[in-house]
């Protein structure tokens, strides 16, 4: 938790910006962050199994590269969709890279 809190308070795209829901579905929560120019996408896995999750991400979206910021999970963007495997009870937090 003091991961987050501390992600967060260095991130101010994560406290404020316009929030769009990307993906809700089979315990799984993905949405979209931007303030000013910083970025983000958050993906909740609140399942009791590890999933493997995709996500059609906007076009403009695809071609920026994000970094995985809390366990430094891998992701691959496949014809239009952001792919991750979460393990279960897991939250990812991406950040644009600038």
């Amino acid at each position: 938790v003091s991961k987050i809190i501390h992600l967060r308070h260095k991130n101010s795209v994560l406290r404020y910006g316009k929030h769009n829901t990307l993906l809700v579905e089979n315990n799984i929560y993905a949405y979209h962050k931007k303030y000013f120019q910083n970025e983000a996408i958050v993906i909740f896995n609140n399942s009791n199994i590890s999933q493997t999750v995709s996500i059609s991400l906007p076009e403009e979206l695809l071609n920026k590269k994000w970094i995985e910021k809390l366990w430094n999970l891998d992701y691959d963007i496949v014809k239009n969709e952001f792919k991750i495997k979460l393990p279960e009870y897991t939250a990812a937090i991406f950040i644009e890279e600038i």
